[in-house]
């Protein structure tokens, strides 16, 4: 389960004392584990060290970090830049409408990003990773006094969520939120070149939004496009695994599913990545100047099934070490987020409830440990058995119902000018009001 920013500084700290709960702030044993498996060692005889190891029943799942799936769609986007080709584009969108539906991940291709732009954040990615901890530690997250990006040591990713890899996480857009002057000054050219790289990514995830919901027939002018076009936040980590003597010992990052509209990734030609259909695992492969699409759980709610987010791991290599670029797009944490209602009718009943973005996320802060997916606690009850006729007399109230609305922006109990940060809380960025609560 991936959790990418906090809502608040306060709810910072209930997430990580929760997570210290249920792990018992066991860094030494995440510690000792990581040395086990430097040596070759780490085994699931020894109870201290088991709990931070994949279990046994799923390293029967693991594949040859070289056997590559060539069924994975790859989708090529330049016919969709002609205007005079519509029945090229048509076909386009209808080919990755079917990968979407199908897979839940695609690969795109003549996507609009120069191959120099991937070049260069990639290259950067490695170069921030190369630097010595102490340097890379100056940009440590820092919860505990409201500090939600920045750099996660492997250590500390390894303790917290039983996963072995270094991460940079930032927030891109809106610009209120983006810390520029907390971005890394070294390399020189990281800021310029991440800059590039986000908007680009951006433009194209929004792009391929749009062209799937066309494709479901949502109207271009209804309210769920206007959201999508207003209301986002984009999400940056970059990622390092070095080489694992036991590769099927541990993780690089765990099975789960992205809380996010799309996820954009670039990998290094090392690879690791791979995703979950029908109960069998694929390596994705990596494809020089492609990038990987994956859908998140919120586009499930919004196309009300139609389509799915996509489990997905990823898996260490024995001999090399890996980078990946993760670029992803969410809701703001005051959207309210519901099936759009050109896909609900009475055939086809709203499987999910209204629920604003930022109670979602706390919903997956409660379930980190549970196994349970932050959209079950959003469920009508068709979707979790029941009939037709019972979710109609659910509270599902649209998305473009002026009530949602309303309640997304109405503060509950005071004047949102009035409301002053937390005092207990350094915040380090900027903060939005979510119905008279704050939003980092």
């Amino acid at each position: 389960m991936v959790v990418w920013i906090p809502v608040t500084g306060r709810e910072a700290e209930e997430f990580l004392h929760s997570v210290s709960i249920r792990n018992g702030k066991d860094v030494q044993g995440a510690s000792k584990a990581m040395k086990a498996i430097e040596a070759r060692s780490a085994s699931h005889h020894d109870e201290e060290v088991a709990k931070f190891l994949v279990p046994l029943t799923e390293q029967s799942t693991f594949l040859p970090h070289w056997e590559y799936c060539n069924d994975i769609p790859l989708m090529d986007l330049s016919s969709l830049d002609h205007n005079d080709h519509r029945q090229d584009a048509t076909a386009a969108t209808a080919a990755l409408v079917k990968a979407a539906a199908s897979w839940g991940v695609f690969q795109v291709v003549n996507h609009g990003l120069p191959t120099s732009v991937l070049e260069g954040a990639m290259a950067v990615t490695k170069e921030f990773f190369s630097m010595p901890e102490e340097e890379k530690q100056s940009y440590a997250q820092d919860y505990e006094n409201g500090r939600v990006q920045g750099y996660k040591s492997t250590l500390d990713a390894f303790h917290m969520t039983r996963t072995l890899g270094s991460q940079l996480e930032y927030i891109l857009q809106p610009e209120p939120l983006s810390i520029k002057d907390k971005w890394p000054s070294t390399p020189a050219a990281y800021k310029d070149v991440i800059e590039e790289f986000g908007k680009g990514v951006y433009k194209l995830l929004v792009r391929i939004v749009e062209l799937l919901l066309a494709g479901l027939r949502v109207s271009k002018t209804s309210k769920t496009n206007r959201m999508l076009k207003g209301n986002l936040i984009q999400m940056l980590r970059l990622g390092s695994y070095e080489p694992c003597p036991q590769p099927e010992m541990v993780l690089g990052f765990k099975p789960h599913l992205d809380h996010t509209i799309l996820t954009a990734m670039v990998q290094d030609d090392i690879g690791g990545l791979e995703v979950n259909k029908d109960g069998q695992w694929y390596k994705v492969a990596p494809i020089p100047g492609a990038i990987v699409i994956i859908l998140g759980d919120q586009i499930q709610t919004i196309t009300n099934d139609n389509f799915k987010a996509v489990q997905h791991r990823v898996v260490l290599n024995p001999n090399s070490s890996r980078n990946s670029i993760v670029c992803a797009i969410t809701p703001s944490s005051d959207t309210i987020v519901s099936p759009a209602l050109e896909l609900v009718d009475d055939v086809h009943p709203a499987l999910y409830h209204p629920y604003s973005y930022a109670d979602f996320r706390l919903a997956t802060f409660q379930n980190w440990y549970t196994g349970q997916e932050g959209l079950d606690k959003f469920r009508t009850q068709l979707h979790q058995g029941g009939t037709a006729d019972q979710a109609s007399k659910s509270p599902t109230i649209g998305l473009d119902s002026p009530l949602n609305i309303i309640a997304a922006i109405k503060p509950r109990n005071q004047n949102p000018k009035s409301i002053q940060p937390h005092q207990d809380f350094d915040f380090q960025t900027p903060i939005l009001l979510k119905q008279g609560t704050l939003v980092a």
